[in-house]
């Protein structure tokens, strides 16, 4: 299976409420790379899940290819050319999609900016070398609180979030990342 499949099978799968949980599980397929595009897909994708296991009505099969298309646009290393993380990116599609957004007139516009904005100073907050695990866990974070008080969803989330990723991945500060665990 390639990545959008393995996200796609996983997300109509899971009775997770737990958006990170549902990520780490994905993450772990081989199929998904340290780093790459398929973030852009997975953390929005994760999060669509967690809202229709929250009893959210939303035709999630739909809704995950709705995210797959728009999300896709993002090219590769959009953090560094365009300034946007792709994970950032991806939690306000994710509200776009929830909000049935139509319109740039409507909340759901307001929303889905309002969140992506969140969300990006959420991985900004946190320095380090380009890493897609720790962006897409802090705007993963960001979205479940975010839900909450505007949506009044409440997604889960552990009590300390951790990444253990850091094997695959040269660059890791270790002990200087936030999620980092051994």
């Amino acid at each position: 299976m390639n990545y959008a499949d393995v996200i796609k099978y996983y997300c109509q799968n899971t009775d997770s409420r737990n958006p990170y949980i549902i990520a780490r599980e994905i993450m772990k397929n081989p199929a998904i790379n340290m780093k790459g595009p398929e973030h852009h897909i997975l953390i929005g994708s994760a999060l669509l899940a967690a809202y229709h296991n929250c009893g959210r009505d939303i035709d999630l099969p739909e809704a995950l290819a709705t995210m797959y298309q728009r999300s896709s646009q993002v090219p590769i290393g959009g953090c560094a050319a365009w300034g946007n993380c792709g994970s950032g990116i991806s939690t306000g599609i994710f509200m776009s999609i929830i909000a049935e957004n139509a319109s740039i007139a409507d909340e759901g516009w307001r929303l889905a900016n309002l969140l992506s904005s969140n969300s990006l100073e959420s991985i900004v907050k946190n320095p380090g070398p380009r890493c897609c695990k720790r962006s897409g866990f802090l705007a993963i974070e960001a979205a479940v609180d975010f839900v909450a008080e505007h949506c009044e969803v409440q997604m889960e989330l552990p009590e300390k979030m951790e990444c253990d990723f850091w094997s695959g991945y040269g660059d890791c500060p270790r002990e200087g990342c936030p999620l980092f665990c051994e």
